[in-house]
């Protein structure tokens, strides 16, 4: 890929970011929802309750991880609850089944650490290598922190944690700093001697801009009045 085509396809993932960030900031600004049929007036008070339905399963995405400093690749499987307007990303760490749990505040965070690292990567490509040092990740130089519910288990999901995720960038190969988001190790809510795996995922530009398509606010809602249609279709 020539310098002209790399700036391009850096400028169009920045404004593809832009435009979700404006649209999701837009979407959870609304205080006045169309109420669906057969909604209870608990669930119509509640803002993170989106209709009545099972989980629904969503388009799954790739990442990368270092395992024993090699790179691998790892299929995400992403989940959307109507119920509370969480996303579930489930993925396999070792010998666990880990699932990671995101509210809609908590998307709102990881989208703004995705607009960081934009920004950040938009200057990098552009020729300011300055922009994006290579050093080791930690807490203090993370683009920006939040929550985050986790679950895990060998034979099942049998232990959960909340527990603080953050992001980042490493370079995993010459010239490519990936974005970086870490799920810390916290204490099982049921019992605190045992705790949650770390979890350490990497995203390419292209990845991310899955990521972002998959789970922004709009493309759900659009999946919940789809299946309001087909319920109350007479």
């Amino acid at each position: 890929m020539n310098k002209k085509s790399s700036r391009v396809s850096v400028l169009n993932f920045i404004g593809f970011v832009a435009v979700l960030m404006f649209v999701f900031i837009s979407l959870s600004c609304k205080s006045v929802q169309k109420v669906p049929n057969g909604q209870s007036a608990e669930q119509s008070a509640d803002p993170d309750f989106l209709g009545d339905f099972d989980p629904i399963r969503l388009e799954n995405v790739m990442a990368l991880r270092s395992v024993f400093g090699k790179v691998k690749p790892t299929e995400i499987r992403l989940y959307f609850v109507p119920r509370t307007n969480i996303v579930e990303a489930h993925l396999r760490d070792g010998m666990n089944a880990v699932v990671l749990m995101f509210t809609a505040e908590q998307r709102r965070t990881l989208a703004q650490g995705i607009e960081l690292y934009g920004n950040a990567y938009a200057e990098y490509a552009g020729g300011n290598r300055a922009a994006m040092p290579e050093r080791k990740p930690n807490r203090k130089s993370s683009f920006n922190r939040g929550e985050l519910s986790i679950a895990w288990g060998v034979i099942g999901l049998a232990r959960t944690a909340e527990t603080e995720f953050r992001t980042n960038y490493e370079y995993l190969e010459k010239g490519k700093p990936y974005f970086m988001l870490t799920a810390e190790s916290a204490d099982s809510s049921e019992d605190s001697s045992i705790q949650s795996p770390r979890v350490d995922l990497y995203f390419s530009p292209a990845q991310l801009q899955t990521l972002l398509e998959v789970t922004e606010q709009a493309s759900l809602q659009k999946q919940v009045d789809i299946l309001n249609e087909k319920a109350f279709a007479f």
